[in-house]
Parts: C-alpha cells; structure tokens; sequence
C-alpha cells in the first residue's frame, strides 16, 4: 500500500507562488501611479503576505508511506527534497501508534509512532503532514491496525 500527498502539494505550490506574484506586481504597479498609496498598501501587503506565508509553509510538508513486505517506510520532508532519507523499520517493531490533528486551518496532522528498539525501550517518532484527505487518513490508520494486529497475532 502506498499514500502521498504529492499531487496536493504541488498544486498549492503552485497556487501560493502564483498568488504571491501576481500581488508583488500589482503592489508595484500601484507604487508606480502614487507614492503615498504603495507605502499603504505595502503595509497591507506585508500583513497580508506574513498570514499567506504561515500557511503556505504549513501546507509544503511532503508525506509518503509506503507499506510493502516486511518493512514500512515513511518519506516526510518539508517544502523541497533535498537529501530526503526515508524512515524504514520491519513491521514487527511497531507497538503502538497515533493520529492528530494539530491545527484545523491549514489542516496539519501528526503521526506519533512508539517502536520497540534494542538500545532504548522505545523509540517516538513524529510525522508532521498536510494534503491527505480524510479517506487517505483512514486507510492510513486501517493500515497501521492491520500491522498491530497481525503482530499480536503471532
């Protein structure tokens, strides 16, 4: 099984850039007609822009989960993937799991993870993404019970 929010994030990178230039020149174009008028409406724009950055950083969180054979790798980088190492660990190690929402808009959830680990007890791992729709969200979580449950099966 395979989930990415890849597609969604792409189209609100290109949405956010977009919008971003599309004000950066007409904030231009009015600082060419009047002077005092631009200064205005830069002070808007600044307000404006610091709101549209919170979000448009909060929606850029790549997410992939990857469940196939003995090993579940998770993919989790943030706004560009550069040196992007994945999170790989064998599905026996997995004991429990969790999933939250962190804040309603922009739609962030995290994924809280307790592995089991020879050097420690217990390992926490936290995945923080954006871009999943609710059916995604549960496929994710049916997936991650179905591990559980055949573990404690054997």
């Amino acid at each position: 099984m395979k989930l990415s929010n890849i597609k969604s994030v792409r189209k609100k990178k290109i949405i956010s850039v977009t919008f971003l230039i599309i004000f950066f020149l007409s904030l231009l174009f009015i600082g060419l007609i009047n002077f005092k008028l631009a200064i205005l409406v830069f002070g808007i724009f600044l307000i404006i822009a610091i709101l549209v950055f919170r979000v448009v950083i909060n929606n850029l969180r790549f997410f992939e989960y990857e469940n196939y054979g003995e090993v579940v790798t998770i993919r989790n980088h943030f706004l560009f993937k550069t040196k992007n190492h994945p999170t790989e660990f064998p599905k026996s190690k997995l004991l429990y799991f969790e999933i939250n929402c962190v804040l309603r808009y922009p739609k962030l959830t995290m994924l809280q993870m307790t592995l089991s680990s020879r050097l420690r007890n217990k390992v926490c791992l936290r995945f923080i993404f954006s871009g999943l729709d609710r059916k995604d969200i549960e496929m994710l979580e049916n997936s991650l019970r179905k591990i559980i449950g055949e573990k404690n099966v054997q």
